[in-house]
């Protein structure tokens, strides 16, 4: 079932939905509930509590969320209970500000034990909590109950990869559905100069169900097929309903499954042990498949990532027809960074292979020390120099710097040692919060291309003093 019509007023914010812990007719028995997550989200700029941020907890190697989602409250603070032990990930959304930085990275949930993440956000400029939205429910096909956990998104050149999400970085054209199967996204309006405008459309990925992408109807834009129409009026809502279909015994579904097949590489060198994520753009329909290789995927895929073998390689199956995108070492601290998010697409039952893959080694900062408060407006950069395997040499270093989200551009390139000196006429304003980042370009002795060789696996970021 495909249906979208407008409405005329807005959608009320999601409501904050907690586990609650379970109960025991042995009062004389102790009872597991489950590990707990809390902590404080706070604004980067000056300290006060950030309310109705929607915090997603998910499971760091299946991407399943892994608890109903919460919201902050009006002191900033978020709780999180009846957690199964495990290794989990924060995603967090948020219409005008992302994650400046937080206390650890993963989280690790020990029996009944109280685990915290301290999170501070900063502005992302560029969304303010603008533009029209998209609202809905996903329901099952066949009983027509809401799903709750599925990830929904909206399709562009850049979208919100998984390394984004575990960084904190959940756009606004990104989201989870609640207990009643609803969600609430920001959305992207698109004009063409022949054939008129539109929405973007928007894909939705759930365990065990056929992936599911929603066109609407409206006018063509570059080959994705039609968009969907745009609300009546800017601050009215396009409302949605998507019933999704559950795969078949054998994972094919209706469309039949296809796979994908790779090799993930560091200079050439195959690496073993290193997960490669996936996510989707349209699918479901052939008429709505993005052209291959064109588009960078949103949406992540619960369930269908994979780890490399001894020889680097990987096999993901079970796929439904449609556009992919992959994404090796999107682990924040594995110790590589993902160079390039190729789409590829698949249909029926045809096996895709992508060939090599290739990441960058993380490089490894010095100074200033990450999440420090500086007096010095002109610090030094420093970080480790990119180790290189035999047969190449290091042509440059370049580093970028933002005060704020997004980067202002180049600062710096063709260095050759890896620090920087911030000159006396780019000082920063204090008060500043900064965020840099460094990448290694090195050649083959033998002459050749330059090759991307090392980046920052994540944002480093410092305050200067006020």
């Amino acid at each position: 079932m495909r249906t979208a019509r407008a409405l005329g007023t807005a959608s009320a914010l999601l409501s904050a939905i907690l586990l609650v812990s379970g109960c025991s007719d042995e009062p004389n028995r102790p009872v597991s509930t489950g590990g707990t997550l809390q902590g404080a989200v706070t604004r980067i700029t000056d300290g006060s509590p950030v309310v109705g941020v929607k915090l997603v907890l998910a499971n760091y190697t299946t991407l399943r969320p892994s608890a109903p989602a919460a919201l902050s409250n009006s002191a900033g603070l978020y709780r999180i209970t009846g957690i199964a032990p495990g290794r989990y990930a924060l995603f967090v959304y948020h219409d005008s500000l992302v994650v400046y930085d937080r206390t650890v990275a993963l989280i690790d949930i020990e029996g009944d034990t109280v685990a915290t993440q301290d999170m501070r956000l900063i502005d992302a400029e560029i969304w303010n909590g603008r533009g029209y939205r998209i609202a809905g429910r996903v329901t099952d096909a066949s009983s027509g109950h809401p799903l709750e956990g599925a990830y929904v998104g909206m399709v562009g050149w850049e979208g919100t990869d998984l390394s984004g999400l575990f960084l904190g970085i959940g756009l606004p054209e990104w989201g989870v559905t609640d207990a009643q199967g609803r969600f609430s996204i920001a959305s992207i309006h698109f004009r063409t100069e022949y054939e008129g405008g539109g929405l973007m459309p928007i894909t939705v990925t759930h365990a065990g169900y056929e992936p599911f992408t929603l066109v609407g109807t409206g006018p063509m834009f570059l080959e994705w097929g039609p968009l969907l129409p745009l609300p009546e009026t800017p601050d009215s809502v396009l409302e949605v309903e998507i019933a999704m279909r559950r795969l078949g015994a054998n994972g094919a579904g209706p469309h039949g499954a296809g796979a994908l097949r790779g090799r993930v590489v560091h200079l050439g060198q195959p690496l073993a042990g290193l997960r490669v994520g996936i996510s989707a753009e349209q699918l479901v329909d052939a008429d709505t498949l993005a052209p291959r290789g064109k588009f960078r995927a949103a949406v992540p895929v619960p369930d269908r990532g994979t780890v490399t073998d001894v020889e680097g390689r990987f096999f993901i199956d079970e796929l439904t027809p449609g556009s992919y995108g992959l994404q090796p070492a999107y682990l924040p601290e594995d110790g590589y960074v993902a160079i390039h998010l190729p789409a590829v697409g698949i249909i029926a039952s045809d096996t895709t292979d992508v060939g090599d893959l290739e990441v960058a080694r993380a490089i490894a900062i010095i100074s200033p020390a990450q999440g420090s408060v500086i007096d010095d407006a002109t610090p030094e950069f420093r970080w480790e120099a990119t180790p290189l395997p035999s047969g190449y040499h290091l042509v440059e270093y370049e580093i970028q710097i933002a005060v704020g989200q997004y980067l202002v551009g180049i600062v710096e390139d063709g260095l050759t040692e890896p620090s920087w000196q911030v000159p006396e006429d780019q000082a920063f304003p204090p008060g500043a919060c900064v965020r840099w980042f460094v990448q290694a370009r090195v050649a083959p002795d033998a002459g050749g291309n330059w090759l991307d060789a090392g980046d920052s696996e994540k944002a480093n970021t410092f305050c200067v003093a006020p």
